[in-house]
C-alpha cells in the first residue's frame, strides 16, 4: 500500500470490503497498491484497532470487472452490514 503496510482483503460485496492491515489508515484515506499483480486504488471509509493489527474499511476506485471478480472469488462473506 502507498505509504506502507499490507492489507488483507476478508471481505468484499463487489464495491466495499473489510481487511486487516499491519497499520492504521485515517478515513478519507486513499490509498495504492496492487492485487494479483494489478495496480489497485481505495478509500478507507473505517480502520480500528484488532488485536496486534487494524480492521479497514474501504471502497475500491477503479476496480476492473475481472479483478472484481478475482476478489469475490477469494473472499468467502461480505463486509458486515452489507446486502450481498
Amino acid at each position: 500500500m502507498s505509504g506502507g503496510g499490507v492489507l488483507g482483503v476478508e471481505r468484499f460485496d463487489g464495491e466495499h470490503g473489510e481487511g486487516r492491515c499491519d497499520r492504521p489508515f485515517p478515513p478519507g484515506s486513499r490509498l495504492q497498491g496492487t492485487c494479483a499483480g494489478t495496480t489497485v486504488r481505495l478509500k478507507v471509509s473505517g480502520c480500528a484497532r484488532a488485536d496486534a493489527a487494524f480492521r479497514v474499511k474501504f471502497r475500491f476506485v477503479d476496480l476492473s470487472r475481472d479483478l472484481r471478480l478475482k476478489i469475490l472469488a477469494g473472499t468467502t462473506q461480505p463486509p458486515e452490514g452489507s446486502s450481498r
